[in-house]
C-alpha cells in the first residue's frame, strides 16, 4: 500500500463532532487514525489557568499572545456576558477534569448562548480574555505539543515508515 496510512487530526473549537465521524469513516476504510482536541489533550484543569477553557476566553487568549501577540488588541478584551441555557454544573468544561453527573461541553443547544448572545449585541466571549497572559500561553503551548511530540515519537517507533497499524 503506498500514500498516507496514519493520521493524528489535531482541532480545538468545535469540530468535535465532525472529528468523530471522520476517524470513523477513515478508520472503516483501514487507516489508523486519532482525533485530539487541544484542550481536552492538555487536560490543565485549573492548573495553569484560573478558569476553565472556554471560547475567546483566558485560555485562547493566552495561546494567541504566546504565539501572534500582534494580533491581539488587549485593550478590547472583556468578560464574557452571555448566559448559559443550564447551569455549567452539567457541562465538562473544555480541558477540565469530568465528574459525576456531567455531561460533554458540545452536548445539545450549548452553542446557542454564543451565537444568539452576539446577534444581540453581546461579546461572544465565553469566560474571561482578561486574565490572559503570555506567560500562561508559552506553559499551555509548551506542554500540548510535548504532548503530541510524544505522541507521534511513540506511534514512529511502533510503526515505523512503511508500517501500516492493523485496524480492522
Amino acid at each position: 500500500m503506498t500514500g498516507y496510512n496514519k493520521f493524528i487530526i489535531i482541532s480545538a473549537h468545535g469540530q468535535v463532532s465532525s472529528t468523530i465521524v471522520a476517524v470513523h469513516k477513515l478508520g472503516i476504510e483501514g487507516h489508523f487514525v486519532l482525533s485530539l482536541h487541544w484542550y481536552d489533550f492538555l487536560r490543565d484543569n485549573k492548573d495553569v489557568l484560573e478558569d476553565y477553557m472556554w471560547h475567546a476566553d483566558e485560555a485562547e487568549t493566552s495561546v494567541a499572545l504566546y504565539l501572534y501577540p500582534e494580533l491581539v488588541d488587549m485593550s478590547k478584551a472583556a468578560p464574557g456576558d452571555g448566559v448559559p441555557l443550564i447551569d455549567p454544573k452539567w457541562k465538562i468544561a473544555p480541558g477540565a477534569a469530568p465528574t459525576p453527573g456531567q455531561m460533554y461541553h458540545f452536548e445539545g443547544t450549548f452553542a446557542r448562548p454564543e451565537k444568539y448572545d452576539i446577534a444581540e449585541g453581546g461579546n461572544g466571549v465565553v469566560g474571561d480574555p482578561t486574565k490572559a497572559t503570555v506567560e500562561k500561553g508559552e506553559i499551555l503551548v509548551t506542554r500540548v505539543v510535548d504532548h503530541i511530540s510524544e505522541l507521534v515519537t511513540e506511534i514512529r517507533e511502533k510503526y515505523p515508515l512503511g508500517v501500516k497499524p492493523q485496524t480492522n
